[in-house]
């Protein structure tokens, strides 16, 4: 299956593929963008800006309000669980905390961040989450929260980050420029890319399962 946020429409539609039919769509209030899966691909969770986060059920393909956000959420972004599949971080981009829920949508707690989070992604085989904030990506650990790296990018407005699968690299896009970021999590070596083909202004990266493709 693949699932598309359709930004404008306030949508989300369910696709089979590889016949790449539509096998359903639902309404979402706002404007839905960057679903993430969860780690035990039961559930996607997608924010449609504002104070607004769903969960979506991934067989049912049923859509249900994540959570109230305490405090609540200025301008959420994204929302994605860790790999123990035990908390789901959003963030807002309107504020310098992150907050996360249990997986039923529970508030637990938040943590305090240099600045509005533009982005966060989950690291597969490492109990540490990525945060995008200005020109830098910050990692955390996700039991206790304390700030563990910072990778200077250098780039403003970055936007989505992905890790691989095999926990090897962190790709990171900005806005704001035509290049596309690799971080090395093994040595820390953040190196740049540009291609003639890349986007004048990319919003959204994916990197397929067996990480030999990217996706921009």
């Amino acid at each position: 299956l693949l699932f598309a946020a359709n930004f404008g429409a306030g949508t989300m539609t369910r696709i089979n593929i590889p016949a790449m039919t539509i096998a359903g769509t639902i309404t979402l209030a706002g404007n839905p963008r960057d679903p993430i899966i969860s780690a035990d691909s039961t559930q996607m969770y997608v924010s449609c800006g504002g104070s607004t986060v769903y969960r979506v059920n991934i067989t049912t393909f049923v859509a249900t309000v994540f959570g109230a956000a305490t405090p609540a959420l200025v301008t959420a972004v994204n929302a994605f669980g860790e790999r123990s599949n035990t908390r789901v971080y959003v963030t807002d981009v309107g504020a310098a905390i992150v907050p996360y829920f249990n997986t039923s949508g529970v508030f637990q707690g938040n943590f305090s961040t240099p600045g509005g989070a533009s982005y966060g992604c989950a690291d597969p085989t490492r109990d540490v989450i990525y945060i995008s904030i200005g020109t830098n990506i910050y990692s955390y650990s996700s039991i206790t929260h304390t700030l563990l790296n910072t990778y200077t990018i250098g780039a403003s407005s970055l936007y989505n980050i992905q890790v691989t699968t095999d926990g090897n690299y962190l790709y990171a896009i900005s806005a704001a420029s035509t290049s596309f970021y690799a971080i090395n999590l093994n040595t820390n070596v953040v190196t740049s890319y540009t291609t003639s083909s890349n986007p004048a202004s990319p919003i959204s990266l994916s990197v397929r399962p067996d990480n030999k493709r990217l996706l921009i």
